[in-house]
């Protein structure tokens, strides 16, 4: 009773003095932000943003948008994306090309889509009758280049957060029952995800079966005859119609919202200072 007595005395004779202490310890200093970063997004086509209908960049342009207008932050963004490039060939760039190189110094974001091309190289051969084992002997070798790619990149950056982008199946929709290439995909993210994880801070943006599965089952036109007409009925609302291989504008969309998530869960990496 007698230590009651003396906190509410206390209390009412210096309420401010026990007000500001609270304040003090429950209030937490809001770490200093960067007002300007810089993205550097190292690739292929889907950094280039081949199949973006709007000819901007895919979704580098996309996310810088998404920072400026939410996170209010300049943001610079430089775009080494080559359409066809495989992991080494990006390799061979980034250690040829010094513009690559002095970007990557500066980068306070990394951003790559790699592996797309290394395993197309395998399966455009016999898309429906895929041999396992040339897949096994191709995902080692991805593995292998991989490594060095990132390590290469780590040179130039050692503290800037990746953020690698995961392949997709882009024929599901039309062949679902096709496995074999649907399991080289899963396998494929499944190496890059534990290869990029040997190079932190990184993060993996799984996209796969975002792009690969959302379908819509238009209904079929009818012919003169009254049956269905020729052609696919599905379609995939995010893969362009031009080479039903890349993303279109929307598709696009849905990869930069899953990058911006991303990076606001470990926004601490890049944009404290």
């Amino acid at each position: 009773m007698v230590a009651l007595g003396v906190y509410f005395g206390f209390n009412h004779f210096y309420p401010e003095t026990v007000q500001q202490k609270t304040q003090q310890v429950t209030k937490k200093k809001q770490p200093a932000k960067k007002s300007q970063i810089n993205l550097v997004a190292l690739g292929d086509s889907l950094t280039q943003g081949v199949g973006d209908q709007n000819k901007a960049g895919g979704y580098v342009g996309m996310i810088k948008h998404s920072l400026v207008d939410k996170d209010h932050v300049q943001v610079k963004t430089a775009n080494y994306g080559v359409a066809g490039d495989t992991s080494t060939q990006i390799d061979h760039r980034l250690q040829s090309q010094a513009a690559i190189q002095t970007s990557l110094k500066k980068a306070d974001v990394i951003v790559m889509t790699v592996g797309g091309n290394d395993l197309m190289g395998v399966v455009k051969k016999d898309m429906l009758d895929t041999n396992e084992k040339d897949i096994q002997v191709a995902q080692k070798s991805y593995t292998a280049h991989l490594t060095t790619l990132l390590g290469h990149v780590r040179q130039y950056n050692a503290k800037a957060p990746i953020f690698l982008y995961s392949i997709y199946n882009p024929f599901y929709v039309y062949f679902p029952k096709m496995t074999k290439m649907q399991d080289a995909v899963v396998s494929w993210n499944t190496t890059s995800q534990q290869v990029l994880q040997q190079s932190q801070p990184s993060h993996f943006v799984n996209i796969c079966n975002l792009m690969s599965k959302s379908s819509v089952l238009t209904k079929p036109s009818k012919d003169s005859s009254g049956g269905s007409s020729s052609g696919s009925d599905k379609k995939n609302p995010l893969i362009s119609t031009e080479d039903n291989f890349h993303p279109n504008v929307t598709g696009y969309r849905k990869m930069t919202q899953k990058l911006y998530t991303s990076m606001q869960q470990n926004q601490k990496e890049w944009l404290e200072k």
